[in-house]
């Protein structure tokens, strides 16, 4: 401080002047004091903060050598046991069980023993895999399709005619299972030709099929359930007379420009332009669209060509991947097809000799499987459908009623 203002400071203190009031002396010594030129100083704040950062930068100092003092004396634990501990999560969640039911129906085609150099003779299996005491179980095995229609349940099979002939049928079975297959030899009493027929795919409504005519080629149809049942064209109705399920019916109008610029030929040669001959085929954990021109090309007189749209639920009921394929060939090399649960909880694998079934944690597949269902040469599953609570206990029941060894 200046030595003038310490003086004048001091005068002040005192207290107001005395008798003298504002002399002559006081007055000269503040009239200097205005007149010296003023010295810019640096704010004390300045001063603070570097007082303030030394300070922080000695705290630092002294905690990071009394945490290092710490860490001597309790050690921390390190990364990777901790990743370790995260990684047994998804085992410890599918450690709870199983949470969807799983409704599989498979085909096998083997040599006819009537003529091995025909068309082959395809049979049927249904199994059911569900929760049983916390594991994932064959809760109920057998022949035939065993397939959801609406709210019931239909059977479909084949049976072989005298002449080697199969043909499929379909009925509504009772909650008993004692509804009988329909009879193919009362279908062939009404006049109709013998057909070597088999099944490609089995959804919640429609069925796709692989119809042979005795002597002809093959054709291949999308029918809904009931049509299965029904009476076969006779031999001497035109092929699209046989009753079935166009991809405009399904699509609607806007397949219309879809299929003509497929430039297929249905059976019995034109134009295609509604969709009339098709099928459904599995590629990579998803349901396919295929239309077949029946241009003379190919073993059976057709192609088929890729129909690029979105299929409809209620041709192809539950049909999501949760999961990507490369993650399950990563798992899985021998892969052929994947069906993944709606809970997300599981993943079918099929592989050309076994079903396998992992768990699944938030969209990716565990390791350690479930369940592994032995598959026959030549199986091929044509059926996959999901429950979930509070129907799994109904499908069981049902299921073991309707299935028979």
């Amino acid at each position: 401080m200046d030595p003038k203002d310490s003086e004048l400071k001091k005068a002040l203190k005192d207290g107001p002047p005395g008798l003298r009031g504002f002399d002559e002396n006081l007055k000269r010594r503040i009239e200097e004091r205005l007149d010296e030129p003023r010295v810019r100083r640096r704010p004390w704040r300045i001063w603070a903060g570097a007082a303030g950062a030394a300070c922080a930068l000695t705290a630092g100092l002294l905690f990071a050598g009394a945490y290092g003092l710490l860490e001597r004396l309790v050690p921390v634990p390190s990364p990777p046991a901790m990743t370790a501990a995260a990684d047994t999560a998804p085992q410890a969640d599918a450690e709870t069980g199983p949470r969807t039911a799983l409704l599989i129906g498979t085909r096998t085609d083997r040599p006819s023993p009537s003529d091995p150099k025909g068309q082959p003779l395809s049979v049927y299996r249904s199994f059911l895999l569900a929760p049983e005491g916390g594991r994932l179980e064959i809760t109920a095995s057998g022949k035939g399709i065993l397939m959801p229609y609406k709210m019931e349940f239909w059977r479909i099979d084949s049976e072989t005619a005298a002449d080697g002939s199969t043909m499929l049928g379909a009925v509504r079975v009772a909650s008993n299972g004692k509804t009988p297959l329909v009879r193919s030899s009362a279908v062939r009493s009404q006049g109709n030709p013998a057909f070597h027929e088999k099944l490609v795919f089995a959804g919640n409504r429609y069925v796709a099929i692989a119809q042979t005519p005795s002597g002809g080629r093959e054709m291949l149809w999308v029918k809904e359930l009931p049509q299965l049942a029904a009476p076969r064209r006779s031999a001497a109705a035109v092929p699209l007379q046989e009753p079935h399920v166009t991809l405009r019916s399904l699509l609607g109008e806007s397949a219309q420009p879809l299929v003509r610029s497929l430039d297929a030929a249905p059976p019995g040669g034109g134009h295609d332009t509604v969709g009339e001959s098709w099928t459904l085929e599995r590629r990579q954990g998803a349901w396919t669209a295929m239309l077949a021109s029946y241009d003379g090309s190919g073993p059976e007189g057709y192609r088929l060509k890729d129909v690029p749209a979105d299929l409809p639920e209620a041709l192809v009921s539950y049909d999501t991947l949760s999961t990507t394929w490369a993650e399950v060939a990563g798992l899985q090399p021998a892969a052929t097809d994947v069906f993944t649960s709606p809970n997300q909880d599981m993943a079918a694998v099929v592989t050309p000799r076994s079903l396998v079934i992992h768990p699944m944690f938030r969209g990716e597949l565990i390791a350690s499987p479930l369940l592994t269902v032995p598959l026959a040469e030549n199986e091929t599953v044509v059926m996959a459908h999901w429950a979930l609570d509070p129907y799994i206990d109904q499908w069981k029941r049902q299921a073991k009623a309707q299935l028979s060894p």
